[in-house]
């Protein structure tokens, strides 16, 4: 199974219109089902999972496309969605912000063309699902149990952070919320960024969750703002920039998230060479005197006969680079920089017994670590995409994943930290290659910064008090099932967050003819998930049958 399959569901009730998107999104690579009407897609919809939406707004009978969208996010919440409308009417935008739209695009003489078509289609089916983006990393943890707590009910805020976000995206790109109105909302929404990225304590999480609640009412009633304290860190020219940049569709809905935190926090922006790329490109080059050069010294050095040509990611202390080769045709290899800890000089030293990596060698405080170009994102996170998977497919080609978990606990081995990012995707399928035995304060302290944020809704609920068994990776691994079926991001699994702390099973409805097993591989009391995870996967195979 790959994830570069994807399904695409067009709602579009002119006949030739519709004919010529489905031919050229097909010509594109893209697996697509056309409705003439409203009712088939939310029937076709309801039968099969799709990543995309796309609906006009217009059409003959009770329900028009953004009633479609709606009815359809009710039944596939993660479901990427993209209105394109050449109606202008003031309720177009708001009801496309209230359904929580991807993206906005009006056809017509001065409107957009196929070729933007395609250029926000992979924009929008590119926002990761994955847990957090690089940018959501920023924020700056304090101590121990005030951060295990934020930690606890941070998902909510997160929510209504991205519902936010995305309301705005939508707004703006149409023009609905004029640059004038958009200098209002950034004047409040500056100060609630610095206290995102800064939260400390678990006080202050309600307190931002109202914020950005209340912030959205206004996007979608126009209300009149209370007037803010404080200074202004931003001006009308800098918000209006923005504001023009990405109506041109040269501002991701990603980069808006980002914007305010890199503008105002330069901590932020040196947080990595990305980073400071995605700053120079929203706002230019403000206070170009004392910034200091984002040339990364590390371009341009050697690694085993390999030059260091371009920095690809980087996570908290770890980065990736791809590093070239002279001969001619060689492929690029994959450069690891990552902190020395007892861990990863046990996890380096298995790789070079099993000969996985190229070249290993130590620098300063650091390893650098060469590896093949393939093993590139090759974790079972890369699975994860929006709307989902087929449950039957899923289950399948997770075989390798439940046997090897099988094995280890086949040693009375037991993990207590697995992720999607911890499964690796070789050429039999996802597997689990070595279990660590972490113990929680173990896995927030040495695991959290580099993890960008401890993902604490993968982590059993009684590790925190009774200690690791194999149940406890039972519900690990039942939570990433359910990701990956449902295409849910870190944000969509409040519900599952919350059931957890406070002693109960959460519903997942959304998981469909998996909910019944998937409920008891989550089973709050470890007693009542299933014997062993071989049996688990019967139980979810058959379910999905």
């Amino acid at each position: 199974m790959t994830p570069a399959q994807t399904s695409i569901l067009l709602l579009e009730d002119d006949d030739n219109l519709r004919e010529v998107l489905a031919m050229t999104l097909e010509d594109a690579d893209f697996e697509v089902t056309a409705c003439r009407r409203p009712e088939d897609a939310i029937a076709a919809a309801k039968a099969r999972r799709y990543q995309l939406f796309i609906t006009d707004v217009r059409m003959a009978g009770s329900t028009d496309g953004v009633g479609a969208l709606v009815a359809i996010k009710a039944v596939r919440r993660t479901i990427r969605t993209i209105i394109i409308t050449g109606y202008a009417s003031e309720d177009v935008p708001v009801r496309a912000m209230q359904a929580q739209a991807d993206d906005y695009l009006l056809k017509g003489d001065q409107g957009f063309g196929i070729g933007e078509l395609l250029r926000v289609i992979k924009r929008v089916l590119e926002r990761a699902p994955a847990s957090a983006s690089w940018g959501d990393r920023l924020r700056r943890w304090v101590s121990m149990p005030s951060r295990m707590l934020v930690e606890a009910r941070l998902p909510e805020l997160e929510q209504e952070r991205q519902n936010f976000f995305d309301q705005f995206f939508v707004g703006l790109r149409p023009g609905h919320i004029n640059p004038e109105n958009a200098y209002q909302i950034w004047r409040r929404l500056q100060d609630y960024e610095l206290r995102f990225h800064q939260i400390s304590q678990p006080g202050q999480v309600a307190q931002l969750r109202d914020g950005y609640r209340a912030l959205s009412r206004h996007l979608l009633s126009a209300s009149p703002l209370p007037e803010p304290g404080g200074k202004d860190l931003v001006s009308r020219e800098q918000v209006g920039h923005i504001v023009r940049r990405l109506r041109e569709g040269k501002v991701s809905a990603e980069q808006l998230r980002l914007a305010t935190i890199l503008l105002l926090d330069p901590e932020a922006r040196r947080n990595s060479a990305e980073a400071f790329a995605c700053f120079q490109g929203l706002w230019g080059r403000p206070n170009e005197a004392v910034e200091p050069s984002p040339v990364d010294p590390r371009i341009g050095l050697m690694v085993a006969g390999h030059r260091i040509a371009e920095l690809l990611e980087s996570r908290g202390d770890v980065e990736r680079y791809r590093a070239l080769s002279p001969k001619v045709g060689s492929e690029p290899r994959l450069l690891e920089i990552i902190p020395v800890t007892p861990e990863s000089s046990a996890a380096l030293a298995r790789a070079k017994e099993r000969q996985s990596l190229r070249h290993g060698e130590r620098r300063e405080n650091h390893f650098w670590v060469l590896r093949d170009w393939h093993t590139r994102e090759q974790t079972l996170a890369n699975w994860l995409r929006p709307g989902g998977y087929d449950p039957v497919d899923l289950v399948t080609n997770l075989r390798p994943l439940f046997e090897s978990i099988y094995q280890f606990h086949g040693q009375g081995l037991h993990d207590g930290g697995l992720n999607l990012g911890r499964v690796h995707v070789t050429a039999r399928g996802p597997v689990v290659e070595e279990f660590s035995t972490y113990l929680p304060w173990r896995l927030f302290l040495e695991r959290g910064k580099a993890l960008g944020g401890v993902q604490v809704f993968y982590i059993a609920p009684e590790i925190f008090h009774d200690g690791l068994s194999a149940a406890s990776d039972q519900y690990s691994l039942g939570v990433m099932v359910y990701q990956l079926l449902t295409g849910s991001s870190s944000q969509d699994l409040t519900q599952l967050m919350q059931s957890r702390f406070n002693g109960h099973t959460p519903e997942l409805y959304d998981a469909e003819k998996l909910a019944a097993p998937l409920q008891q591989m989550v089973h709050h009391d470890p007693t009542r998930r299933f014997a062993n995870v071989g049996l688990a996967w019967q139980a979810l195979l058959k379910a999905g049958s």
